[in-house]
């Protein structure tokens, strides 16, 4: 009842805002940014629409990401990594607005839209947990992201590993003027090599220049690095994400109600709460229990998890089977 009120108003007053706002920064941002060739006698016209718009749509972002501090508290709302996306975004496209008024250099601006566009792209996902279908989806994105920290860890090194050999016979082969294996991509060697090396863990080999010099170092090294990187890491990768779908997937609802009520706390302002409950003098807490009679807090992962539902269930069996030997005897 609760979010069918709060569903209603979020949908009309704020997400189909946000997607005015968002097509309005996305096409302008895409066609008409710094370009006065003009496309016909509507340009003109079109261009100073959009700008229009997407100047009263920063001031509303503004407004209600103020309300939202003001209401949760600034060290809350600091806390969500949202808020940031809309404090970035919003700086961003004003910064934008305001270098194109000047004529400022057309490259950097186009440079800075795209980080721009890529932002509001990014700030439509939280907009997709006002939908049934795509909140746990939202969710479980989240939560793959804090699964694979470590992993995320444990990779960096991994690379930055075969990167380290790598550079290491490259300067060798600089300073023979030899050409060598990894190609200049940003102008540093160093972070030349550390993407060679993540490439060469997603399958871009290059193996093109291994016979010019220490070719058996060179292919001894390609082994062992696609054997760790693509064989070992990519495929525990895997693992870490299947096992997360696993955990989300068995409380797919309980996600989705959980997204639901991060949502209802960032526009809790929307409603009036006090008008809402009015009348209602309980609030009810609810909480799941398994077949086996255990309630489902954690998640131990696929074998876990069916371990302690057999394990739980052969208690219960166990009991019933007691009861009835009591009755016989």
């Amino acid at each position: 009842m609760l979010w069918a009120q709060f569903y209603t108003a979020i949908f009309y007053k704020m997400f189909l805002n946000f997607i005015r706002y968002f097509l309005s920064v996305v096409i302008y941002f895409t066609f008409f940014l710094g370009d006065d060739s003009g496309w016909g006698p509507g340009y003109e016209l079109a261009s100073t629409l959009l700008k229009v718009l997407i100047a009263v749509d920063i001031l509303c972002v503004c407004a209600v990401e103020f309300v939202q501090a003001h209401q949760s508290g600034i060290k809350n709302y600091l806390g969500d990594m949202w808020n940031w996306l809309d404090i970035f975004s919003v700086g961003m496209n004003t910064l934008i607005l305001c270098l194109n008024e000047t004529h400022a250099d057309f490259h950097m601006i186009r440079q800075l839209a795209i980080f721009a566009v890529l932002m509001m792209w990014f700030k439509l996902f939280y907009w997709m947990r006002l939908f049934e279908a795509t909140a746990s989806f939202i969710r479980m994105t989240k939560e793959i992201f804090v699964d694979i920290k470590a992993f995320m860890v444990m990779l960096a090194i991994i690379v930055c590993t075969f990167a380290n050999a790598f550079l290491i016979m490259d300067q060798s082969r600089r300073i023979l003027g030899i050409e060598p294996i990894t190609e200049d991509a940003f102008g540093n060697s160093v972070v030349d090599t550390v993407t060679r090396a993540y490439m060469l863990g997603l399958g871009e080999y290059g193996t093109d220049t291994y016979e010019l010099l220490d070719s058996k170092l060179a292919w001894a090294l390609f082994i062992i690095a696609t054997f760790l990187l693509q064989v070992t890491f990519f495929n525990l990768l895997i693992a870490i994400m299947g096992d997360t779908f696993d955990r989300v997937s068995e409380v797919k609802v309980q996600s989705a109600l959980k997204e639901k009520l991060q949502m209802i706390g960032d526009h809790q302002g929307i409603l009036d709460i006090k008008k809402t409950f009015d009348n209602k003098r309980y609030v009810f807490f609810v909480q799941q229990v398994s077949v086996a009679g255990q309630t489902s807090d954690a998640w131990e992962g696929r074998i876990g998890k069916l371990k302690n539902v057999i394990n739980n269930q052969l208690k219960f069996t166990n009991k019933v089977i007691e009861r009835k030997f009591d009755v016989i005897e």
